[in-house]
Formats: C-alpha cells, structure tokens, sequence
C-alpha cells in the first residue's frame, strides 16, 4: 500500500534543518524503508520463536576451582652460566653428542641435546619452567633458559658440582668435575664462615662470581647483590701494540668499561671508540666490552 511520510514535519520535529533537494531525497529513502518493512511483516511466522539476533548466542562459563599458585623459591631460583673463553663450549661430548653436561651435586638436571654456551654468553637454568620463569621476570628470547631442575638449592649451604662426560665405556659413560661451588649462608655453626649471609634468601640477593676467570670454590670470589638475571654478555677486545703506543680494539657494538681491580665495579669510558688508544699513566687495569641486553 502507498505510504506518505511527511518528512519536513519529521524533521521539524527531530529540530533537523533541511534543503528542498534533502527533503525530497529523505522522503523518498524513508518511503522504501518503511514499504520493505510492510513487506517483511506479511512473511509468515507462524511457529517461529522472536529472536534479536540471528544466531542462538550461548555463555560459555566454567566452574571456579582452586589451583595452586606459583611458587615464590621455585620461580625465584636459578643458576647462571657463564663462558669466560674466547670459544664457544658445547655442552655434550662431540664424539658421543647424545652425552650431555650435567649437574652431579646440589641439583638435579641434564643439559638437552646439542647445548652450547657462546663466548662471553650466560645461559641460565631455572628450578621451575623455562617459559614460566621466562615471563615472570621479563627475560628476553635472546638469552637461553633451561629446566626446570629438581632437588632445590639450600638456603642454608649447598655443594653444586658441575660435570662433563668422558670417554665412555661399555654400558658406563663417567663424568668429569669441571666447576665446584661450595657455599655456606655464613652462619654455619661449627668454625668460621666467610660467605656472605645476605644470600640466605630471607633478603632478596643472590651470590656473585667477581671474577669468572678466577678459582670457584673460593669464598673470595664471590660477593652478595641484588639478581641480575639478564646479566648483559661480555666481548673481547684485542690489544695492538704500536710505535705510538698501545690501543685496544673491539668490532661488536658495546660500550667500553674499565675498573682498577676485578673485585670492583665496572664503570663506563666515557666516550671511548675503537680503537681506544691507552695512556701511560692510566690507572685502570681491567677492560671490557659490554653489549646491553
């Protein structure tokens, strides 16, 4: 049936200022509207239930259980690795590579298939799962997580014993020591005890090799601090001896640091390029390079 709309009314109602080419335009697209919705209303419904949308919407919800939360010890402890040479170890045996590197004290856990450490790279292995630890703390891709381990590390002293596969015999493989760490949290009760305590993990801080390079099983070397777990990886320099004098020189983009004793703390060269040439009255003794994580 014909409808007529009077649409300047409507729009004097709505408080809508229109031309005469939008009224007509308007009027004429309100016409059709209005006629497909007769036409919609004389389609037979009968039985068909009124719906707002076309498709049946269902919630979806799940009962609430009570699931165990995450571990403060177990996704707080780690220990990292760090290659000091100017080679890349493997740890697995390249003759017998499905021997792998383990830890044979302190904690339980051996390296996968076809690990290696780059030079002046760390690696961390972590007591819960790699990806978990790896989200909590906000460690990127680029450095290498592995675990989880078992047998949790003591707060009180543990005995951590690092060892590579030797030569294997017929149904024996044996395991070489390579790396031995004694700790104590310094309160043991018999005799004295030089470690530090602030590591007994009542205050946060964790226990740091000073100098890699150097004995590990030696008290001396090791000092109580914050975590570092994205500790940034180290780049070696080469030092060029000239008649003008010495020079060091590096290729990786890093930033020169220098301290006068390794048991102290590395401090940028401000402004330092390669090649950085020395003076003979510097005071430091010790350079590095340090790339950011």
């Amino acid at each position: 049936m014909p409808v007529e709309i009077d649409i300047e009314r409507v729009a004097h109602l709505a408080r809508i200022a229109l031309t005469d080419e939008e009224l007509a335009a308007y009027s004429d697209q309100l016409v059709h509207i209005l006629e497909h919705a007769e036409r919609v209303q004389a389609l037979p419904t009968e039985g068909v239930e009124p719906t707002s949308h076309p498709l049946p919407m269902v919630n979806a919800f799940r009962p609430d259980e009570v699931t165990p939360s995450l571990n403060r010890d177990e996704v707080a402890e780690y220990i990292e690795l760090f290659n000091h040479t100017k080679s890349t170890v493997n740890l697995y045996d390249p003759a017998n590579p499905s021997n792998t590197w383990k830890f044979s004290k302190g904690i339980d856990y051996t390296f996968p298939l076809g690990v290696s450490i780059p030079a002046g790279t760390h690696v961390l292995v972590v007591r819960t799962d790699p990806d978990i630890f790896r989200h909590v703390h906000g460690i990127p891709l680029t450095r290498d997580i592995y675990g989880p381990y078992t047998d949790a590390l003591s707060n009180d002293g543990e005995k951590i014993e690092l060892s590579m596969p030797g030569n294997p015999e017929p149904g024996f493989v044996p395991y070489i020591r390579t790396e031995k760490v004694n700790y104590s949290d310094g309160s043991h009760a018999i005799g004295n005890d030089p470690w530090p305590p602030n590591a007994d993990g009542t205050l946060g801080y964790s226990l740091h090799r000073n100098a890699p390079a150097d004995y590990g099983n030696d008290v001396a070397n090791w000092q109580a601090s914050a975590p570092s777990l994205v500790t940034p990886d180290i780049f070696w320099l080469e030092l060029q001896r000239t008649e003008s004098g010495m020079s060091l020189l590096w290729t990786v983009n890093g930033v020169l640091q220098s301290t006068s004793q390794l048991t102290n703390s590395w401090t940028d060269v401000p402004g330092a390029t390669s090649p950085f040439k020395m003076v003979p009255d510097q005071t430091e003794q010790f350079f590095r390079v340090q790339q950011a994580p």
